[in-house]
């Protein structure tokens, strides 16, 4: 009877200390231009935006298939960023750029690549300002900040605004023209 119930014991301790296994996964899907699928895409995966616009300390990363799919497997439930990249082609203009995962299953997103051009602002004020292409507020440079570089201004014939923030009699607000191309290097100088 001792040896049964020490028997009993040492598996109760040995089912304890099982672990569970993380089924938490994310599919992304990743659409070229035309809307099909993008294979042989390099795609990371971040877990803090600031690091997702500077494109450094990825977490994982991965390449996509002929289908466009990507799976990143053993996630948390918390927020990531994602970044295809390829060339000048990424999700930097897309609305979706980052999901918060449910536990325990395959989560799903589809995100689309864009042609994108390098764009320096540099502020030589002490005024903050919101940056729009397109009619679409893309970025904010504050009071503090001297320059910014990004690659994330669309390509072609982009219609930017530069908007100031804070009270001034006079804010800058001017709108003009820039023809963008892939992975050129535009600047916009703020007087």
């Amino acid at each position: 009877m001792r040896m049964v119930f020490g028997l009993l014991l040492i598996l109760g301790f040995l089912g304890c200390n099982k672990e569970v296994e993380n089924n938490t996964k994310l599919e992304l899907t990743v659409l070229d231009q035309n809307g099909r699928p993008a294979e042989g895409i390099n795609v990371k995966l971040f877990k803090y935006f600031v690091q997702y616009i500077d494109n450094v300390s990825e977490m994982s990363k991965g390449i996509t298939n002929e289908k466009g799919i990507v799976t990143f497997s053993n996630l948390d439930t918390i927020m990531y960023y994602f970044s295809p990249i390829n060339g000048c082609l990424n999700n930097y203009l897309e609305e979706i750029r980052s999901i918060v995962l449910k536990e325990g299953i395959t989560n799903t997103i589809t995100t689309r690549l864009h042609q994108t051009a390098k764009v320096s602002i540099i502020n030589n004020t002490t005024n903050t300002y919101i940056i729009s292409f397109n009619g679409i507020s893309i970025l904010y440079i504050g009071s503090k900040e001297k320059s910014v570089t990004r690659n994330i201004m669309p390509t072609g014939k982009v219609n930017v605004r530069v908007e100031q923030q804070n009270f001034s009699m006079f804010p800058i607000d001017t709108t003009f023209i820039i023809e963008a191309e892939c992975n050129s290097n535009e600047s916009i100088v703020i007087p």
